[in-house]
């Protein structure tokens, strides 16, 4: 770009403009001065005061946008360290879920009968009652060979010792846990291993109480291990 095509800037056209206005109110006022007229109805002067406005304008203008970028680059930067603020306290969750061991057998290396207790605190100032219990297996989709009639047999027998085993303890019905206390229910299910690898699968617990909230525990898959001695 050469001379001829550069932009003059806003700033000196401000100056420029209030600088012609100025001039042009002078003559007007030295004109009514000697005339002893209105200096209101001199044309130099009406016409100076339309060109001082515009530039006085644009000259305002300049300074608050340089007062606005000095301003924002004295900010402090806080750096890739500072701390973001993070989700308000109250929305953590009121219940506290905690799986304990459990009780797992394997039938025909392919269908899991299990039971786990799940410890239930609740950290909240008022009681909250459970009321619907799900319980999702990771166990896959894959198409899984038909079971025995032994096998099945074997399952259901095991499956039912579990549930009277620990009857009174099950998550059934709407149970109540008191503020500041826990206690401690069971899951008895059936699963199948993961394919390939076999193990145990993953589990996800969803528990919904009376005001429709719902609390997720996630159980990872326990692959199976192979030992090697020596």
């Amino acid at each position: 770009m050469n001379a001829s095509q550069r932009v003059t800037q806003p700033d000196a056209i401000g100056v420029a403009l209030a600088t012609i206005g100025a001039a042009l109110i002078g003559v007007g006022a030295v004109q009514t001065a000697d005339l002893h007229q209105n200096v209101w109805s001199n044309p130099w002067f009406d016409g100076g005061c339309a060109v001082v406005a515009p530039g006085a304008l644009l000259v305002i203008s300049v300074m608050v946008s340089w007062w606005r970028s000095r301003r924002w680059r004295h900010v402090p930067d806080p750096g890739p360290g500072a701390r973001v603020p993070g989700p308000d306290v109250s929305d953590a969750s009121p219940l506290l879920l905690r799986p304990g061991k459990g009780d797992w057998h394997l039938f025909d290396d392919a269908v899991w009968v299990f039971g786990i207790p799940v410890r239930v605190t609740n950290v909240a100032d008022e009681p909250i009652t459970l009321a619907h219990y799900r319980l999702l297996n990771g166990s896959g989709t894959r198409q899984r060979p038909s079971l025995g009639h032994e096998v099945q047999d074997a399952v259901a027998s095991r499956l039912a010792g579990l549930s009277s085993a620990h009857e009174p303890e099950l998550f059934a019905d709407e149970i109540i846990v008191p503020p500041g206390e826990s206690i401690t229910r069971w899951f008895v299910d059936v699963a199948y291993a993961p394919l390939p690898d076999g193990g145990r699968p993953a589990l996800t617990l969803h528990i919904k109480d009376v005001l429709d909230n719902t609390y997720e525990l996630h159980i990872p898959a326990h692959p199976a291990k192979t030992y090697r001695l020596p």
